[in-house]
């Protein structure tokens, strides 16, 4: 008992201890922060008037809040504040829907009963659950059965199921029912595809395990989709596509832009009835949804989509019997070539994030709205921006965002974490060089290019890690970096 008294007490001391050898280490030098400018490319003066505001951290207790105005001549201008609670800083939780196929959380993959043994009774909650009963069936004790069967003997159409995230739901009705309504409302064909079954049982007659597969019969599809919060609902919009040549398919399912009602009852909880879907409009022929964002101001409904010939921007407006396509424009068109077949090993990695070993052709990564246009950015930091004017788009510039260091495209933050500022004859962009970087790269762009791109180191960049495994200076909010950008 007194030897854990004892290291208690040490650790205690020795957490005390690094804070205050922090705190001190302030008090000596907190005005000297520094931030020097390395030129990259182009002129400084492109970006005269650019404030970048760079807060920072340790541990979340010692909290700086840095500015440095570009060609002001002037330094980096610091506060610093001492917080004794640890402050965290959490990350915004945004709705999103997803529709999948019932089988995708069971089937592609072995599954083998580690409780004992499956019985009759639970095939009939599985997917296909009067499938795979036939196959148990089919199985003498002892032996591995192996059986092809066409789903469309069972199935006409794909069992579906609905995800919704990012916000407190209540369903109305049975999820399995409403479920069930969205399987015949979506209507997405089994046509050809076949299920392939292996069933594994003991001498004693008892299941023991079973693997099972989608065989489909034209390429294997996927639903590619995407949402945005609406008032009191979402949008959702989706397609089919091969996933080898992430081509449109065609089934003859109802696709396209639909529309999810949620109401509250003014608990917060969306009281969500499923079967209140109502379709908006089509799709473009061809186009696969990206990423939708929507603008409750001007009620406009944002949609990234990739076609044949390349990316597009699609502007739909809100109106009262249903979503109107008030433009298109193409964009960043020279990121495909029309060949689709390096796309599937890309995109299936895109979700580890910026440590993504990039392919021949990048990937579609984000859509920023700002106020004057729309930023829309690709794995290997490229990007266009289509600027607004009197409620009309056109495609701006296009360009690749410069990275702090030759070769690190691997950890660039900018195609999913940046700042966008565009004041009508510069388009301004900034994010922090790497994660976990303070050092940040800020760029100016007009109609005709890129006219600056910069490095503003910080000098606490890689500082003082507090000894004892604590963690060094880092932006505030980490994961979701409060770096700004404003024009003076």
């Amino acid at each position: 008992m007194k030897r854990s008294l004892l290291l208690g007490l040490f650790f205690i001391c020795t957490a005390l201890f690094s804070v205050f050898l922090a705190i001190e280490k302030v008090d000596r030098g907190k005005e000297d922060i520094v931030i020097v400018q390395e030129v990259l490319a182009g002129d400084p003066e492109a970006a005269a008037g650019v404030t970048l505001r760079i807060p920072s951290h340790w541990d979340g207790h010692l909290l700086w809040d840095t500015e440095y105005t570009v060609g002001s001549g002037n330094g980096a201008k610091s506060k610093f504040s001492y917080s004794h609670r640890q402050t965290d800083w959490y990350l915004p939780v945004n709705v999103s829907a997803a529709l999948d196929f019932q089988h995708a959380s069971r089937f592609g993959s072995a599954c083998t009963d580690t409780g004992g043994y499956w019985s009759m009774e639970n095939w009939e909650t599985e997917p296909y659950g009067d499938i795979l009963q036939e196959a148990v069936r089919q199985t003498a004790p002892g032996e591995t059965y192996e059986v092809s069967i066409e789903i469309k003997d069972y199935y006409v159409n794909y069992p579906l199921v609905f995800w919704l995230e990012g916000h407190s739901t209540m369903y109305v009705d049975m999820y399995d029912e409403a479920c069930g309504y969205l399987t015949e409302y979506f209507h997405i064909p089994t046509a050809g595809d076949r299920l392939e079954l292996t069933v594994e049982k003991e001498p004693k007659g008892e299941t023991f395990s079973f693997e099972g597969s989608v065989a489909y019969g034209n390429g294997k599809i996927v639903i590619a989709d995407s949402s945005a919060e609406g008032d009191h609902g979402i949008y959702y919009a989706y397609c089919l596509e091969d996933a080898l040549t992430r081509e449109w398919v065609d089934r003859g399912q109802n696709q396209g832009i639909f529309y999810f009602p949620f109401p509250s009852a003014g608990d917060g909880i969306w009281h969500v009835d499923l079967t209140e879907v109502r379709k908006e409009c089509e799709l473009p022929e061809g186009a696969v949804p990206l990423e939708m964002k929507r603008d409750e101001g001007s009620r406009r409904l944002y949609l990234a989509v990739r076609e044949k010939e390349g990316y597009s921007l699609c502007i739909y407006q809100e109106e009262e019997d249903g979503l109107a396509l008030a433009q298109k424009i193409g964009v960043n068109r020279e990121n495909l070539s029309g060949n689709f077949s390096y796309l599937k090993e890309i995109e299936d990695n895109k979700d580890y994030g910026e440590d993504d070993a990039y392919g021949p052709l990048p990937y579609f990564c984000g859509m920023f709205l700002t106020e004057g246009g729309v930023l829309l950015t690709w794995s290997d930091g490229s990007f266009s921006f289509a600027a607004e004017e009197e409620g009309r788009y056109e495609r701006w510039c296009d360009g690749m965002f410069p990275a702090g260091q030759e070769g690190d495209y691997g950890k660039i933050v900018f195609p999913w974490k940046n700042v966008c500022v565009f004041d009508g004859e510069r388009l301004l962009l900034a994010a922090y060089e790497r994660r976990e970087s303070l050092n940040v790269v800020l760029a100016v762009y007009g109609q005709e290019g890129q006219r600056y791109g910069g490095l503003y180191r910080h000098s606490s960049e890689g500082d003082w890690d507090g000894g004892f495994g604590a963690p060094g200076i880092t932006p505030q909010g980490s994961k979701k970096e409060m770096l700004e950008l404003t024009v003076r």
